[in-house]
């Protein structure tokens, strides 16, 4: 028989391998997620960041606890350079909870989101410890952009705030967290407030900043509002509610738990004037105590809102019972600031004439912008009045004056609608200093940028101060369109000779700045005046000849004996047809012989010939001036 043939057995690993320990497989993942980390410069070379980014955020998902610790202090190593890798792993985090990820089985099953809690809050704590001024840029994008805010995140955020150092960055990224996260809007609004009434000053100042900010940008008001209101009427406790993060409860109102409660409102009263009414309600039903601190810190809010505010003006007209004091206050202050501006003046005008200008530039307002409020304590009305009380020997009152019209007079251009009465302020001040003429063409030119000529009054008026500025007006003048500029010649014929010898004096450069329709105007306004005078010579002839008929009438009615008559005609020079009509004189000599012995009819007939001969000549040359004069004009009018 032939020998059995033996068979060969498969290799099989499990055969001959044993089972690792849960030791030693913890040693061969570090090892494994150590070399990648050492890999760094090796990626980069191979330009495989992402890839290797991807990996080690997805290993540290899935493995152990002393993965995420290693890998975490490897980021805050090189926090800068590395900050990615810490993004990279909190997506990954959250993906894996949310069953977003492919390596998720059932094996690993999330339990919610404590992984990405841990995660998280680990990142947070980790930037809140740290050292490094580019930890509040990481800090504030990683509350920016992470998938979800937990409650843990806003705890240590709430510690983030509450550090002296960290305040300011903290509020900032509170207020774009409100703004872009709709979904923890509540929460981290109720955060942001708590700090509004914090005892610590440094960091309720900043908060209470913050919700000024957010209140005047439109968004969240009601609910600030109603906070702020809630804290107003805990005055009406008799005993302070309990302090977040101490034990026991205070007895007594202190001054500085009053002003806590009382900051918050009164900082939102200058954009919500309505508040005011709130305030005095609680004011007439609460202690003395409140009462007196109440006032003490009123005066910068009421100043805020103004000495005219409508709502200050009701609150006077029906003064609640028991808010009597709370109305005088308010009106103290504006007595009192304006009194002692009233004492400072003869000082103030006595220093350097910059320093003075400087002065009444800010009393009037005019270093604020146009978004912005300011109340002077003193109206211009005042400031003039009082000014002219000063004794003349102590100081230079004229000049003083006639600085502070131009500060009023520039106010009154920032006006819109302009107000009616502006140029009669301008033409009065101009005929009191003639020196303002510079300051008054320039608001004329500016006038001409808010294009004046729309409000009726104040062009009336723009049209009068240029005549009364003449002739250093004509510049201003020339810089009207050209309906406008052709509106002046008919409100103010006056000023068209003198602006078109103004503009004749020019030379050529200096002409071809000028627009062309306004050339055209001038053109055509000299072109109507050399016809008005022209027909003013035709209505002298005219006359003329009328004064011959009725000469002739005269001597054909009466009988006696006439002398000689000379009719003398002279047409004079005028400036519109000085170079072809000149001075012309004609003469008719008409003779009537007396008729005392008793002429012959025949002789008579003679007589009247000679007449009439002589008066055809004379006709036909009048008319040959009129063509003359016609033909001029025609080529002028074609020129």
């Amino acid at each position: 028989l032939p020998p059995s043939v033996k068979k060969i057995k498969q290799f099989q690993l499990p055969a001959i391998t044993g089972k690792l320990s849960v030791a030693m497989l913890e040693m061969l993942k570090d090892q494994t997620v150590d070399r990648i980390l050492q890999a760094e410069k090796a990626a980069a070379v191979g330009h495989v960041e992402h890839h290797r980014g991807k990996l080690l955020a997805t290993l540290a998902t899935l493995f152990g606890q002393s993965t995420k610790l290693g890998f975490k202090e490897y980021i805050f190593n090189d926090l800068r350079s590395r900050q990615e890798l810490a993004f990279s792993w909190l997506y990954q985090e959250f993906a894996f909870c949310q069953g977003y990820s492919a390596n998720h089985s059932n094996a690993h099953k999330p339990a919610g989101l404590e992984s990405y809690d841990a995660c998280l809050s680990g990142l947070l704590t980790s930037l809140l410890e740290a050292d490094d001024h580019h930890g509040d840029s990481l800090f504030h994008r990683l509350m920016l952009e992470a998938p979800a805010l937990t409650d843990s995140a806003l705890a240590i955020m709430h510690r983030y705030c509450f550090t002296t150092k960290h305040t300011e960055a903290g509020m900032k990224t509170l207020i774009q967290l409100i703004n872009n996260r709709p979904a923890c809007r509540p929460k981290i609004l109720e955060l942001l407030l708590e700090f509004t009434s914090f005892d610590k000053s440094e960091i309720r100042n900043v908060a209470i900043k913050s919700a000024q900010s957010l209140h005047a940008s439109g968004r969240m008001q009601a609910e600030i509002e109603r906070y702020a209101n809630m804290q107003l009427k805990k005055l009406l406790l008799p005993k302070p509610p309990p302090v977040p993060g101490k034990q026991e409860a205070p007895e007594t109102w202190t001054e500085d738990m009053i002003k806590a409660h009382l900051y918050l409102h009164l900082g939102l009263l200058p954009s919500n004037h309505k508040l005011i009414h709130e305030l005095a309600n609680v004011y007439t039903a609460t202690t003395a105590d409140i009462k007196r601190t109440i006032l003490r810190v009123l005066e910068v809010p009421v100043k805020g809102m103004g000495m005219d505010s409508p709502e200050l003006l009701t609150l006077v007209e029906n003064c609640p019972k028991g808010s009597e004091t709370l109305v005088m206050r308010r009106d103290s202050y504006h007595s009192e600031r304006s009194i002692e501006v009233m004492e400072a003046l003869p000082k103030l005008i006595k220093l350097n004439p910059m320093v003075v200008k400087e002065v009444f530039n800010r009393l009037m307002g005019s270093h604020v912008s146009n978004d912005s409020t300011y109340h002077s304590p003193l109206t211009p009305v005042e400031l003039l009045v009082a000014l002219h009380n000063i004794d003349s020997a102590k100081c230079d009152i004229k000049t003083t004056i006639k600085e502070v019209l131009a500060i009023v007079m520039q106010q009154l251009m920032e006006q819109d609608p302009l107000p009616t009465l502006l140029m009669r302020t301008v033409i009065q001040s101009l005929s009191m200093y003639p020196r303002l003429i510079g300051f008054v063409l320039n608001i004329l030119q500016r006038l001409i940028i808010k294009k004046v000529w729309k409000q009726k009054k104040v062009w009336e008026g723009f049209i009068r101060c240029c005549q009364r500025a003449k002739p250093q007006s004509f510049q201003v003048l020339l810089q009207l369109p050209a309906a406008q500029l052709k509106d002046v010649f008919e409100v103010c014929p006056d000023l068209r000779e003198p602006l078109l010898t103004h503009v004749q004096s020019f030379t050529e450069n200096q002409k071809a700045h000028i627009n062309k329709a306004v050339m055209t105007v001038l053109e055509e306004a000299e072109l109507r005046a050399e016809m008005a005078e022209a027909e003013k010579v035709n209505t002298g002839k005219e006359r003329e000849k009328e004064e011959v008929h009725k000469i002739q009438s005269m001597t054909d009615s009466t009988p006696q004996k006439m002398s000689t008559l000379t009719v003398v005609k002279t047409v004079e020079n005028t400036p519109s047809v000085s170079e072809t009509v000149k001075e012309k004189t004609s003469s008719i000599k008409i003779s009537f012989p007396s008729n005392k012995g008793g002429e012959k009819p025949e002789r008579k007939r003679s007589h009247e010939r000679e007449f009439s001969k002589e008066r055809r000549k004379d006709d036909e040359k009048n008319k040959d001036d009129d063509r003359s004069e016609e033909d001029y004009l025609s080529r002028r009018s074609s020129k």
